[in-house]
């Protein structure tokens, strides 16, 4: 039997430097701000959604943790800025396609388990049986 050997230290700099680092990082950020973006979002949105805020805000934070890691390696410069530019947004990009891979199947497979206990309650009202009551929608 395989055993999984769990982390036995937490990120370094070294990791956090790294394409795998950044967008964990990013991961674990954007999804605990994200009800607080969307609020914000809705705020300024003109018609009241604040889904739209989530992307730019990765790119944001990406850009921010790519530069920290800069700037405490000493290397900052024009060169380096501008790919950082470019790394964010690919940090965002990955950090995205990893929660629509995660997140969005459950959110499917939530979805279709209510639609169908709805059917089956409808089926069984339709049918008169007193089951039905002890379906919750």
């Amino acid at each position: 039997m395989d055993t999984i050997t769990l982390p036995q230290s937490f990120f370094t700099l070294q990791d956090l430097s790294s394409l795998g680092g950044t967008v964990i990082a990013v991961y674990v950020i954007v999804s605990f701000l994200k009800d607080y973006l969307k609020i914000l979002g809705k705020r300024i949105s003109k018609d009241g959604t604040g889904d739209w805020i989530v992307r730019p805000s990765s790119v944001l934070i990406s850009f921010l943790i790519i530069i920290w890691t800069l700037v405490i390696r000493g290397e900052v410069s024009g060169e380096n800025i501008g790919l950082a530019v470019i790394n964010a947004f690919l940090v965002a990009l990955i950090a995205g396609a990893a929660h629509d891979y995660i997140v969005a199947p459950t959110k499917e497979k939530a979805v279709l388990q209510a639609m169908d206990k709805e059917n089956l309650k409808n089926n069984l009202e339709n049918q008169g049986s007193s089951e039905a009551n002890n379906i919750s929608g």
